[in-house]
């Protein structure tokens, strides 16, 4: 599982010691957290779907075999 967020850390309104002890737990149970990156776009590729992300100005793709968006609260 990958979680793409466009903010530094997980639970950004949070303390960020808070929010490190997440983070080590969501790694831990096999998360990989694509933290700082905004998805620019989605797409299908063949039985996948690939996600293009930029983040520190470069562009990153990874393809993924499901896609759960969230947005909100």
């Amino acid at each position: 599982m990958t979680l793409f967020d466009m903010a530094p850390q997980v639970l950004p309104r949070e303390d960020a010691d808070a929010a490190r002890i997440v983070q080590d737990a969501l790694a831990a149970d096999g998360v990989r957290l694509e933290l700082s990156s905004a998805v620019q776009r989605v797409d299908r590729v063949g039985a996948g779907i690939q996600v293009t992300v930029e983040r520190d100005g470069a562009t990153h793709s990874s393809v993924l075999d499901r896609l759960l968006v969230a947005v909100g609260r």
